[in-house]
């Protein structure tokens, strides 16, 4: 199956993972306010910090399945053997995920209650929504099993069941007018279900016996070693805090109202990403399986065109290109009237911090190639690095900027963060590979400038309608440029 296939599964994927959260953050915006949405938001962030920790060592994982599949050109024509090798691989793996997030879980939840910066209901709707981190993450370690096989469409019907169950049973609490505790443990009982169910495909897809018999057993240990991968969980600790601490520092600072802004304005943001995202799940594996045959190469001054990941490196961020510049000019021209519509006028204070993520929009989008390019050519040390020095100075910018402007000083300090790892990485990876040309980078930015210079001349007009008419044109001149310019056959 093609990247672009693939991108498309993962983005619906990510969509309804996302809109789970999205949907909620609305509903409690609408019947309860601000105050409920930032205890929501901050229950969530500790969640995440629990589960999206492990994202570097699932990025190893992924990695080693797809370049054991590196010569075979499609998952039917995968041997029982390389399921077998998977089947191993991944069960080893979910043993240690679910035993030391449930002793982390249990460690997170005795801190929060003997610090007592929050309130007891405050506190027993985190604790409850961090019991289902531990289900959350067997479910991602399943889905990475699969992510590694290119098979993004099973992992689609994973996530869309719990998004599912997720939906009906908040709906149900909020339906009965119970308290957030009932939305806490509906989450938990949806984590559960959806784990047996993946648990169960995974057996179905992955195990067999026979092949089993002939492959020697495999202990977690040799799967995931702290020396030598050091890199993936560091890179996986690091890339959370650095999207989740500024809300908890932010949290120190400020009221849960201005928490609930900031949260609110950092969910668009993850929906704006949503792409750069999706792309990021689909190319991996692509990539990996790319560097496993051909390897990286110092950089000649004339690369054939035969150089595939020249090839695919380039393509890949003139393409994200293409889809990150609208997102980030609706996201700016249009985020007052969309926040007034989803949430109301009394969360008009996020308008502010989500203008200012857009640029991060777009530089987020651009560091997708850098950062899976580092990793599928072994190059995670520096990955890990340049993580490191992003998130420090997302810290520092959020202690200063986040203290002295609130939601709109930390949304500035996200911004500053990306840019830094944007940078660093930029630099390193052109030693094996160059920026796209003019013939791919015309496209995405003269396309983007014709629709900003439209969008500033419309600013009177009904604001769905210059989006939709924008969007349009942005469309039309992308396909126009993209055919002079040979950008649709790179």
């Amino acid at each position: 199956m093609g990247v672009a296939a693939n991108t498309l599964y993962a983005f619906a994927q990510l969509g309804l993972t996302r809109f789970a959260s999205v949907a909620t953050l609305i509903a409690l915006a609408w019947m309860q306010g601000p105050a409920a949405v930032g205890v929501f938001s901050l229950a969530l962030t500790f969640h995440i910090l629990l589960t999206g920790w492990w994202v570097g060592i699932d990025d190893k994982i992924i990695r080693e399945i797809a370049r054991s599949r590196a010569g075979e050109r499609d998952d039917a024509a995968t041997s029982a053997s390389t399921r077998a090798a998977t089947w191993q691989t991944v069960s080893a793996y979910l043993r240690l995920k679910v035993l030391v997030t449930a002793a982390l879980c249990l460690a997170v939840i005795g801190i929060i209650f003997w610090g007592g910066w929050y309130t007891p209901d405050q506190s027993w709707f985190i604790a409850l929504l961090l019991v289902s981190s531990i289900s959350d993450n067997g479910i991602f370690g399943i889905l990475a099993a699969y992510a590694g096989h290119e098979r993004f469409s099973v992992a689609l019907v994973i996530i869309s069941l719990q998004t599912l169950l997720r939906l009906l049973l908040t709906g149900l609490a909020l339906w009965r007018g119970t308290d957030l505790l009932a939305i806490a443990g509906g989450w938990l009982v949806a984590s559960l279900l959806t784990a047996l169910f993946a648990l169960l495909l995974f057996v179905l897809h992955f195990y067999d016996r026979r092949a089993q018999a002939e492959l020697p057993q495999r202990h977690w240990s040799s799967i995931v070693r702290p020396r030598e991968d050091w890199s993936f969980v560091s890179m996986g600790i690091v890339v959370i805090l650095e999207y989740q601490l500024d809300i908890i520092l932010l949290s120190f600072f400020r009221s849960p109202a201005e928490v609930g802004y900031y949260s609110f304005a950092t969910t668009l943001f993850s929906l704006a990403t949503l792409p750069a995202q999706a792309f990021r799940t689909a190319i991996y594996p692509a990539m990996s399986r790319l560097a496993a045959l051909n390897g990286p190469t110092e950089l000649s001054p004339n690369p054939g065109s035969g150089h595939n990941l020249q090839r695919i490196y380039a393509w890949s961020l003139a393409g994200i290109g293409s889809v990150a510049i609208p997102s980030a000019l609706l996201g700016l021209f249009f985020a007052q009237p969309l926040i007034a519509l989803a949430v109301g006028p009394k969360m008009a204070a996020a308008v502010l911090p989500t203008q200012i993520l857009m640029a991060a929009v777009v530089l987020l989008s651009l560091n997708v190639p850098h950062s899976r390019f580092l990793l599928a050519t072994n190059q995670q040390e520096k990955a890990a690095l340049f993580i490191t020095i992003s998130a420090v100075v997302n810290v520092l910018a959020n202690l200063w900027l986040g203290r002295l402007w609130g939601a709109p000083g930390a949304a500035i300090a996200r911004s500053i963060s990306t840019l830094t790892f944007l940078l660093l990485a930029g630099f390193s990876v052109r030693r094996f590979v160059r920026l796209p040309g003019w013939r791919l980078s015309v496209t995405p930015l003269g396309a983007g400038l014709v629709m900003a210079g439209f969008l500033l001349l419309t600013s009177g007009w009904l604001w769905w309608l210059s989006a939709v008419v924008a969007l349009l044109l942005y469309a039309g001149v992308w396909w126009w440029l993209s055919g002079l310019t040979q950008m649709r056959t790179a």
